[in-house]
C-alpha cells in the first residue's frame, strides 16, 4: 500500500486533468455560443434588409441548429468525463490498492 501522501497526490493529478478538460470544454462552448450569436444576428441582419450587401456570406441552412447541437453535446461531454473523474478519485479513495 503506497503512502497517504503518494494517494493525494495522484488524486491531485487527476483533479488537475479533470480541470484542464473543463476549461478547454468551456472554450470551446463558449467560441460555440459566440458563433450561434453571430450567426443569429446575421440571419436577422439579412431578413431585416432587403438587398443583401455582396461581402456578407449567407450561413448555411441548419448551420445554428447544427452549432447549438454540438454546443449542447459538448457539454454533456463535460459532465460526463467529470463525473468518470470524480468516480475515479472516489474509487482510489475507498480502494487505494486500486488505482490507475
Amino acid at each position: 500500500m503506497k503512502p497517504y501522501s503518494e494517494q493525494l497526490g495522484s488524486i491531485e493529478r487527476k483533479l488537475q486533468v479533470v480541470a484542464k478538460k473543463m476549461v478547454d470544454l468551456r472554450k470551446e462552448n463558449a467560441f460555440l455560443s459566440e458563433e450561434i450569436k453571430r450567426l443569429k444576428a446575421q440571419n436577422h441582419s439579412e431578413v431585416a434588409v432587403s438587398k443583401p450587401v455582396l461581402n456578407i456570406a449567407e450561413p448555411k441552412k441548419g448551420e445554428v441548429e447544427k452549432n447549438i447541437e454540438m454546443s449542447v453535446a459538448l457539454m454533456q461531454k463535460l459532465k460526463k468525463d467529470f463525473i468518470q473523474y470524480i468516480s475515479e478519485i472516489d474509487e482510489c479513495i475507498k480502494v487505494p490498492n486500486n488505482r490507475s
